[in-house]
Protein backbone atom coordinates (compact mmCIF):
# COMPACT_ATOMS: atom_id res chain seq x y z
CA UNK A 1 0.00 0.00 0.00
CA UNK A 2 1.30 3.61 -0.37
CA UNK A 3 1.87 6.25 1.70
CA UNK A 4 -1.17 8.13 2.56
CA UNK A 5 -2.30 11.46 0.22
CA UNK A 6 -2.35 14.20 2.74
CA UNK A 7 -2.67 17.59 0.46
CA UNK A 8 -2.36 18.50 -2.93
CA UNK A 9 0.81 20.35 -3.68
CA UNK A 10 0.33 21.70 -7.36
CA UNK A 11 -2.93 21.85 -9.77
CA UNK A 12 -2.04 22.46 -13.68
CA UNK A 13 -4.64 22.82 -16.20
CA UNK A 14 -4.03 23.31 -19.62
CA UNK A 15 -6.74 25.49 -22.13
CA UNK A 16 -8.81 26.54 -19.73
CA UNK A 17 -12.68 26.48 -21.81
CA UNK A 18 -10.16 25.45 -24.89
CA UNK A 19 -8.15 28.63 -24.68
CA UNK A 20 -4.85 28.10 -25.61
CA UNK A 21 -3.52 30.84 -23.70
CA UNK A 22 -5.59 29.60 -20.23
CA UNK A 23 -2.81 27.44 -18.46
CA UNK A 24 -2.98 27.19 -15.01
CA UNK A 25 0.24 26.50 -12.55
CA UNK A 26 -1.21 26.53 -9.07
CA UNK A 27 1.12 25.88 -6.09
CA UNK A 28 -0.76 25.21 -3.02
CA UNK A 29 -0.30 25.72 0.51
CA UNK A 30 -0.62 22.59 3.21
CA UNK A 31 -2.96 24.26 5.11
CA UNK A 32 -5.43 27.22 3.13
CA UNK A 33 -5.83 28.58 -0.12
CA UNK A 34 -7.73 30.91 -1.19
CA UNK A 35 -8.48 31.81 -4.79
CA UNK A 36 -9.68 35.14 -5.72
CA UNK A 37 -10.52 36.73 -9.27
CA UNK A 38 -12.91 38.47 -10.83
CA UNK A 39 -16.54 37.11 -11.52
CA UNK A 40 -16.46 34.61 -14.64
CA UNK A 41 -12.51 34.62 -14.20
CA UNK A 42 -12.23 30.69 -13.69
CA UNK A 43 -12.57 30.58 -9.86
CA UNK A 44 -15.12 28.06 -9.93
CA UNK A 45 -14.69 26.53 -13.02
CA UNK A 46 -10.98 25.36 -11.35
CA UNK A 47 -12.58 23.90 -8.13
CA UNK A 48 -14.82 22.00 -10.10
CA UNK A 49 -12.42 20.77 -12.20
CA UNK A 50 -9.78 19.53 -9.29
CA UNK A 51 -13.48 18.12 -7.24
CA UNK A 52 -14.44 15.88 -10.03
CA UNK A 53 -11.33 14.32 -10.58
CA UNK A 54 -10.81 13.84 -6.84
CA UNK A 55 -14.11 12.10 -6.23
CA UNK A 56 -14.12 10.09 -9.63
CA UNK A 57 -17.14 12.35 -10.80
CA UNK A 58 -19.01 11.09 -13.94
CA UNK A 59 -19.05 14.50 -14.89
CA UNK A 60 -16.81 15.41 -17.77
CA UNK A 61 -13.99 17.50 -18.36
CA UNK A 62 -15.43 18.02 -21.74
CA UNK A 63 -18.67 19.92 -22.48
CA UNK A 64 -18.87 19.29 -26.57
CA UNK A 65 -16.81 21.22 -28.58
CA UNK A 66 -16.37 24.29 -25.65
CA UNK A 67 -14.46 21.70 -22.89
CA UNK A 68 -13.52 23.11 -19.95
CA UNK A 69 -10.08 22.05 -19.97
CA UNK A 70 -8.34 19.87 -22.14
CA UNK A 71 -5.88 18.18 -19.57
CA UNK A 72 -5.34 18.13 -15.78
CA UNK A 73 -2.54 17.09 -13.55
CA UNK A 74 -2.82 17.16 -9.63
CA UNK A 75 0.48 16.73 -7.79
CA UNK A 76 -0.12 15.39 -4.08
CA UNK A 77 2.47 15.89 -0.93
CA UNK A 78 5.71 17.63 -1.51
CA UNK A 79 7.12 14.63 -3.13
CA UNK A 80 4.63 14.95 -6.09
CA UNK A 81 2.99 11.24 -4.70
CA UNK A 82 0.08 11.13 -7.64
CA UNK A 83 -0.86 12.35 -10.68
CA UNK A 84 -4.04 12.45 -12.17
CA UNK A 85 -4.87 12.92 -16.03
CA UNK A 86 -7.66 13.65 -18.21
CA UNK A 87 -7.41 12.32 -22.30
CA UNK A 88 -10.50 13.13 -24.17
CA UNK A 89 -11.18 10.19 -27.24
CA UNK A 90 -11.27 6.26 -27.16
CA UNK A 91 -8.32 3.96 -26.46
CA UNK A 92 -7.30 3.25 -29.99
CA UNK A 93 -6.97 7.37 -30.10
CA UNK A 94 -4.77 7.27 -26.73
CA UNK A 95 -2.89 4.71 -28.31
CA UNK A 96 -2.48 6.95 -31.46
CA UNK A 97 -1.23 9.78 -29.66
CA UNK A 98 0.93 7.86 -27.27
CA UNK A 99 3.46 7.42 -30.21
CA UNK A 100 4.72 10.63 -29.92
CA UNK A 101 3.79 12.03 -27.05
CA UNK A 102 5.50 11.06 -23.45
CA UNK A 103 2.42 12.27 -21.32
CA UNK A 104 -0.26 10.45 -23.50
CA UNK A 105 2.36 7.06 -23.30
CA UNK A 106 1.97 7.04 -19.60
CA UNK A 107 -1.52 7.27 -19.49
CA UNK A 108 -1.61 4.86 -21.83
CA UNK A 109 0.17 2.49 -19.52
CA UNK A 110 -1.50 3.66 -16.67
CA UNK A 111 -4.71 2.26 -18.36
CA UNK A 112 -3.86 -0.85 -19.59
CA UNK A 113 -1.75 -1.61 -16.06
CA UNK A 114 -5.74 -0.90 -14.64
CA UNK A 115 -7.47 -2.51 -17.18
CA UNK A 116 -5.87 -5.32 -19.18
CA UNK A 117 -3.85 -6.03 -22.27
CA UNK A 118 -7.54 -5.81 -23.99
CA UNK A 119 -8.64 -2.36 -22.81
CA UNK A 120 -7.14 -1.15 -26.06
CA UNK A 121 -10.20 -1.96 -28.09
CA UNK A 122 -12.55 -0.38 -25.84
CA UNK A 123 -13.75 3.11 -26.31
CA UNK A 124 -14.34 5.77 -24.31
CA UNK A 125 -14.65 9.47 -24.08
CA UNK A 126 -12.48 10.12 -20.92
CA UNK A 127 -9.07 8.23 -19.49
CA UNK A 128 -7.87 8.81 -16.12
CA UNK A 129 -4.39 7.68 -14.89
CA UNK A 130 -3.39 7.42 -11.19
CA UNK A 131 0.73 7.32 -10.96
CA UNK A 132 2.61 7.18 -8.01
CA UNK A 133 5.96 9.13 -7.49
CA UNK A 134 7.99 6.00 -8.28
CA UNK A 135 6.63 5.70 -11.74
CA UNK A 136 4.31 2.79 -10.49
CA UNK A 137 0.41 2.76 -11.55
CA UNK A 138 -2.10 2.62 -8.69
CA UNK A 139 -4.43 -0.84 -8.98
CA UNK A 140 -7.29 1.27 -9.65
CA UNK A 141 -9.72 3.83 -8.40
CA UNK A 142 -10.33 1.97 -5.08
CA UNK A 143 -6.66 1.89 -3.66
CA UNK A 144 -6.50 5.95 -4.82
CA UNK A 145 -9.77 6.55 -3.38
CA UNK A 146 -8.41 4.69 0.12
CA UNK A 147 -5.11 7.19 0.37
CA UNK A 148 -7.50 10.59 0.45
CA UNK A 149 -10.31 12.07 2.05
CA UNK A 150 -12.19 14.76 0.23
CA UNK A 151 -14.93 16.69 1.41
CA UNK A 152 -17.03 19.41 -0.74
CA UNK A 153 -18.92 21.84 0.87
CA UNK A 154 -22.16 22.47 -0.65
CA UNK A 155 -22.89 26.20 -0.29
CA UNK A 156 -26.29 26.51 -1.66
CA UNK A 157 -29.78 25.53 0.41
CA UNK A 158 -31.61 24.43 -3.28
CA UNK A 159 -34.70 22.30 -2.36
CA UNK A 160 -34.34 18.58 -3.85
CA UNK A 161 -36.34 17.32 -6.45
CA UNK A 162 -36.46 13.79 -5.38
CA UNK A 163 -37.50 14.17 -2.03
CA UNK A 164 -38.65 10.62 -1.67
CA UNK A 165 -36.17 8.93 -2.44
CA UNK A 166 -33.95 11.50 0.02
CA UNK A 167 -35.98 10.43 2.47
CA UNK A 168 -35.94 6.37 1.78
CA UNK A 169 -32.08 6.36 1.94
CA UNK A 170 -31.74 8.92 4.78
CA UNK A 171 -35.01 8.06 7.33
CA UNK A 172 -35.59 12.11 7.85
CA UNK A 173 -38.93 13.25 7.19
CA UNK A 174 -37.87 16.75 7.15
CA UNK A 175 -34.92 16.44 4.60
CA UNK A 176 -35.86 19.12 1.92
CA UNK A 177 -33.10 20.20 0.26
CA UNK A 178 -29.37 19.82 -0.38
CA UNK A 179 -28.09 21.28 2.81
CA UNK A 180 -30.73 19.01 4.76
CA UNK A 181 -29.85 15.73 2.89
CA UNK A 182 -26.00 16.76 3.84
CA UNK A 183 -27.02 17.19 7.42
CA UNK A 184 -28.38 13.61 7.66
CA UNK A 185 -25.52 11.90 6.05
CA UNK A 186 -23.30 13.79 8.88
CA UNK A 187 -25.32 12.94 11.80
CA UNK A 188 -24.36 9.50 11.05
CA UNK A 189 -20.83 10.15 10.70
CA UNK A 190 -21.34 12.45 14.14
CA UNK A 191 -22.89 9.27 16.30
CA UNK A 192 -20.23 7.37 14.49
CA UNK A 193 -17.06 10.15 15.42
CA UNK A 194 -18.58 9.56 19.19
CA UNK A 195 -18.56 5.70 19.07
CA UNK A 196 -15.08 5.37 18.49
CA UNK A 197 -14.05 8.06 20.71
CA UNK A 198 -15.72 5.86 23.26
CA UNK A 199 -13.55 2.97 21.93
CA UNK A 200 -10.90 4.87 22.72
CA UNK A 201 -12.07 5.94 26.54
CA UNK A 202 -12.94 1.89 27.14
CA UNK A 203 -9.43 0.94 25.93
CA UNK A 204 -7.61 3.51 28.00
CA UNK A 205 -9.74 2.17 31.00
CA UNK A 206 -9.33 -1.75 30.05
CA UNK A 207 -5.83 -0.95 30.55
CA UNK A 208 -4.85 -0.98 33.79
CA UNK A 209 -3.88 2.64 33.84
CA UNK A 210 -4.73 4.45 36.62
CA UNK A 211 -8.08 6.47 36.90
CA UNK A 212 -6.46 9.75 36.89
CA UNK A 213 -4.81 8.64 33.49
CA UNK A 214 -7.83 7.09 32.07
CA UNK A 215 -9.74 11.09 33.09
CA UNK A 216 -6.88 12.48 31.46
CA UNK A 217 -7.39 10.19 28.06
CA UNK A 218 -10.89 11.23 28.52
CA UNK A 219 -10.40 14.65 28.59
CA UNK A 220 -8.12 14.51 25.44
CA UNK A 221 -10.93 12.80 23.45
CA UNK A 222 -13.79 14.78 24.65
CA UNK A 223 -11.93 18.30 23.83
CA UNK A 224 -12.22 18.46 20.24
CA UNK A 225 -16.17 17.47 20.67
CA UNK A 226 -16.76 19.99 23.54
CA UNK A 227 -14.31 22.91 21.45
CA UNK A 228 -17.17 22.00 18.41
CA UNK A 229 -20.15 22.58 20.97
CA UNK A 230 -18.56 25.04 22.52
CA UNK A 231 -18.76 27.13 18.87
CA UNK A 232 -21.96 26.39 17.32
CA UNK A 233 -23.38 27.68 21.12
CA UNK A 234 -21.01 31.20 20.55
CA UNK A 235 -22.61 31.25 17.27
CA UNK A 236 -25.88 30.38 17.39
CA UNK A 237 -26.40 32.12 20.33
CA UNK A 238 -27.29 35.66 19.03
CA UNK A 239 -30.58 34.03 17.98
CA UNK A 240 -30.62 32.05 21.65
CA UNK A 241 -30.18 28.70 20.35
CA UNK A 242 -27.76 26.29 21.93
CA UNK A 243 -27.20 22.69 21.63
CA UNK A 244 -28.83 19.82 23.51
CA UNK A 245 -25.47 18.45 24.61
CA UNK A 246 -27.86 15.59 26.55
CA UNK A 247 -28.65 14.35 22.82
CA UNK A 248 -26.05 12.21 21.07
CA UNK A 249 -27.72 13.22 17.97
CA UNK A 250 -27.55 17.01 16.80
CA UNK A 251 -30.56 18.94 18.19
CA UNK A 252 -31.22 22.69 19.55
CA UNK A 253 -32.87 24.25 22.15
CA UNK A 254 -34.32 27.61 21.53
CA UNK A 255 -35.14 30.33 23.85
CA UNK A 256 -34.72 27.75 26.97
CA UNK A 257 -37.37 25.59 26.48
CA UNK A 258 -38.26 25.03 22.39
CA UNK A 259 -36.74 21.69 21.15
CA UNK A 260 -35.03 22.21 17.63
CA UNK A 261 -34.04 19.93 14.73
CA UNK A 262 -31.01 21.12 12.82
CA UNK A 263 -33.27 20.88 9.44
CA UNK A 264 -35.52 23.72 11.22
CA UNK A 265 -32.25 26.28 11.24
CA UNK A 266 -31.46 29.36 8.40
CA UNK A 267 -29.47 28.33 5.82
CA UNK A 268 -26.70 30.39 7.19
CA UNK A 269 -26.72 28.01 10.33
CA UNK A 270 -27.15 25.32 8.31
CA UNK A 271 -24.32 25.70 6.41
CA UNK A 272 -21.85 26.55 9.27
CA UNK A 273 -23.12 24.11 11.45
CA UNK A 274 -22.56 21.51 8.43
CA UNK A 275 -19.23 22.75 7.68
CA UNK A 276 -17.68 22.48 11.03
CA UNK A 277 -19.44 19.52 12.01
CA UNK A 278 -17.27 18.45 8.81
CA UNK A 279 -14.20 19.11 10.03
CA UNK A 280 -14.69 17.40 13.51
CA UNK A 281 -16.17 13.95 12.17
CA UNK A 282 -12.34 13.49 10.38
CA UNK A 283 -10.98 13.15 13.88
CA UNK A 284 -7.79 15.23 12.92
CA UNK A 285 -6.90 13.03 9.94
CA UNK A 286 -5.44 14.63 6.65
CA UNK A 287 -8.29 15.63 4.40
CA UNK A 288 -8.61 18.35 1.94
CA UNK A 289 -11.80 20.22 2.04
CA UNK A 290 -12.98 22.55 -1.02
CA UNK A 291 -15.48 25.35 -0.69
CA UNK A 292 -16.96 27.84 -3.38
CA UNK A 293 -18.03 31.14 -1.84
CA UNK A 294 -18.71 29.33 1.53
CA UNK A 295 -19.43 33.07 2.15
CA UNK A 296 -22.85 33.00 0.35
CA UNK A 297 -25.12 33.04 3.67
CA UNK A 298 -22.66 33.74 5.90
CA UNK A 299 -23.15 37.01 8.60
CA UNK A 300 -19.10 38.28 8.52
CA UNK A 301 -18.44 37.69 11.24
CA UNK A 302 -18.92 34.03 11.14
CA UNK A 303 -16.72 34.93 7.57
CA UNK A 304 -14.44 35.73 9.74
CA UNK A 305 -14.21 33.52 12.13
CA UNK A 306 -14.45 30.07 9.41
CA UNK A 307 -10.80 28.96 8.67
CA UNK A 308 -9.87 29.83 12.25
CA UNK A 309 -12.53 27.54 13.27
CA UNK A 310 -11.79 24.87 10.91
CA UNK A 311 -8.00 24.48 11.81
CA UNK A 312 -8.87 24.31 15.25
CA UNK A 313 -11.15 21.59 15.08
CA UNK A 314 -9.21 19.89 12.64
CA UNK A 315 -5.32 21.49 12.23
CA UNK A 316 -4.58 18.89 9.44
CA UNK A 317 -6.85 19.36 7.00
CA UNK A 318 -5.95 21.33 3.69
CA UNK A 319 -8.69 24.22 2.90
CA UNK A 320 -9.38 25.37 -0.54
CA UNK A 321 -11.27 28.58 -1.25
CA UNK A 322 -13.02 30.63 -4.02
CA UNK A 323 -14.43 33.81 -2.65
CA UNK A 324 -14.91 37.43 -3.11
CA UNK A 325 -15.32 38.39 0.58
CA UNK A 326 -12.50 40.02 2.05
CA UNK A 327 -13.86 38.96 5.29
CA UNK A 328 -12.85 35.31 4.49
CA UNK A 329 -8.95 36.41 5.12
CA UNK A 330 -9.36 39.11 7.50
CA UNK A 331 -8.06 37.11 10.96
CA UNK A 332 -4.42 36.78 8.85
CA UNK A 333 -4.47 34.51 6.15
CA UNK A 334 -3.91 37.63 3.54
CA UNK A 335 -0.79 35.78 2.58
CA UNK A 336 -2.44 32.78 1.20
CA UNK A 337 -4.72 34.34 -1.56
CA UNK A 338 -4.12 33.58 -5.15
CA UNK A 339 -5.59 35.79 -7.82
CA UNK A 340 -6.57 34.02 -10.59
CA UNK A 341 -3.63 36.00 -12.82
CA UNK A 342 -0.81 34.57 -10.35
CA UNK A 343 -1.40 31.56 -11.23
CA UNK A 344 -1.92 32.00 -14.99
CA UNK A 345 1.32 30.43 -17.16
CA UNK A 346 1.73 33.46 -19.35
Amino acid sequence: MSEPITHITQVEIQQLWNEPELNIKWNLHRDVNILAGDNGSGKSTILNLILWSLLGTDIQLYENTNGLASSLSIVFNELSVVKLHRFKGNIKQLQKGAIANESLKSILQDVIAQEGENCVHKTGTIRTSYRTLNDKPFRGREEFDELLQVNDICTFDEPLYTLEFARKITGEEEVKTYLDLRMAQLEKNYLNYQVEIGKLALKALSSGTDIEEVRQVNQQLDAKKNLFLDMIDELFGATQKRIDRDNNSISFIKRGKTKLSPYNLSSGEKQMLIILLTALVQNNEPTVMIMDEPELSLHTDWQEKLIDYIRQLNENVQIIIATHSPSIVINGWQDKIFEIDDILVK
